[in-house]
């Protein structure tokens, strides 16, 4: 189960990461150390803080917890900072592919914001190029993005 796998993690100060399709049934998700400066999820946030009160952290887990919180990352909230507004590079793209375009505006809002969110999220330019590609590529194929 997902949820009993996320809080073991959490606790030793771990944190799930990428997700893969493996079939139509299976997915393989990938537990690291979590990173130093990293934000915490406002779910992940309530999961520990419940561990907490349940005696379930390890002493790793909570110094994890301490870190964020000597640092100032647990108080931020990772999306705080992100523009919903459409890159003007992704704006361009959308404008050279009809199919693409037409799809997208189609979206119901949530489901463009996912699209926008993943693409300026991206730390370096040419992995934000790499997701505009492949963003309208999904879109050209009247697809949603999916889990990433």
């Amino acid at each position: 189960e997902y949820d009993a796998s996320v809080e073991e993690a959490l606790c030793f100060g771990w944190v799930d990461s990428i997700i893969k399709k493996i079939d139509a049934e299976k997915y393989a998700r990938k537990f690291t150390p979590r990173k130093s400066g990293s934000l915490w999820s406002d779910s992940n946030k309530e999961r520990v803080n419940k561990m907490i009160a349940e005696g379930r952290m390890t002493e790793s887990g909570l110094a994890r917890i301490e870190e964020a919180k000597q640092s100032g990352l647990w108080q931020k909230s990772p999306r705080a900072d992100i523009s919903f507004e459409i890159p003007e590079e992704f704006e361009r793209a959308l404008q050279q592919n009809k199919e693409a375009r037409d799809f997208f505006q189609q979206l119901a809002p949530s489901y463009q914001k996912h699209y926008i969110g993943w693409i300026v999220v991206a730390k370096r330019p040419e992995t934000r190029e790499k997701r505009i590609k492949e963003s309208i590529a999904l879109l050209t194929k009247g697809e949603k993005l999916g889990l990433k």
